[in-house]
């Protein structure tokens, strides 16, 4: 909602980009809840698989070829490595493997394989200006930096949104039981009803709408600051 109401509000592009190249995590006709849910909450997208535009395939898993070029044009200009080294994910995020002293540093082009962050990639072919996410993913932001610099590519403007929270520890998940729009739907929740609550639950509007407690769609685009954005958990 936050990603199409800056779009809308600056008249820049809403585009809608599948990202399923983590297969095991794929749920069966989840890609149709989520045409189903923009079309009937009126978040129309510019750009997406369904309406084509001039950067598609807008599906990940149909653009694998083009992450491998980016990957070896990475190793090429030395931002990353290749590394077969037998070791655990947990030895790294202890800080016991010293990529210092990794003797793959070295490995020849020819003899290895990249693995590429795709969003990365997609959003510098695809023009994106505005990265919007939850506060969770803040720590992963300088990694990405990295690679934006390694390619010698403009940084995008982030906006991280604080969670919505189901109690004071955990936040609202579907995985978890949490309803989704569909299930409040369900109950009797109308959709305008639905939008306005999710819209008011992490932004607050400023000037002359400040004490404005319902909006429309219309209203909530022209009225939508960045700067109104919560930084405390909903």
């Amino acid at each position: 909602l936050y990603t199409w109401l800056i779009a809308r509000n600056a008249g820049g592009t809403f585009i809608l980009r599948i990202e399923d190249t983590d297969q095991g995590r794929l749920i069966e006709g989840a890609t149709d809840v989520i045409y189903r849910t923009l079309a009937e909450c009126g978040l129309d997208h510019d750009e997406g698989p369904d309406v084509g535009g001039p950067v598609a395939p807008y599906i990940q898993s149909e653009r694998r070829d083009t992450y491998g070029k980016y990957a070896e044009l990475l190793v090429e200009r030395g931002g990353a490595y290749y590394c077969f080294c037998e070791k655990m994910e947990s030895a790294e995020d202890s800080g016991e493997f010293d990529r210092a002293d990794d003797p793959c540093r070295d490995l020849p082009l020819e003899k290895a394989k990249a693995r590429v962050a795709a969003n990365v990639i997609d959003d510098h072919l695809m023009g994106i200006t505005h990265v919007v996410r939850g506060s969770e993913y803040l720590s992963s932001t300088p990694k990405y930096n990295l690679l934006y610099e390694a390619f010698g590519w403009e940084v995008p403007t982030y906006v991280h949104c604080s969670p919505v929270m189901r109690d004071s520890q955990h936040k609202m998940s579907k995985r978890h039981g949490d309803p989704s729009y569909e299930d409040l739907k369900a109950q009797g929740f109308l959709t305008p009803a639905i939008l306005n609550y999710v819209a008011l639950l992490g932004w607050s509007p400023r000037g002359e709408r400040a004490e404005q407690e319902f909006f429309t769609m219309s209203e909530l685009a022209e009225a939508f600051d960045i700067a109104g954005i919560s930084k405390s958990p909903a």
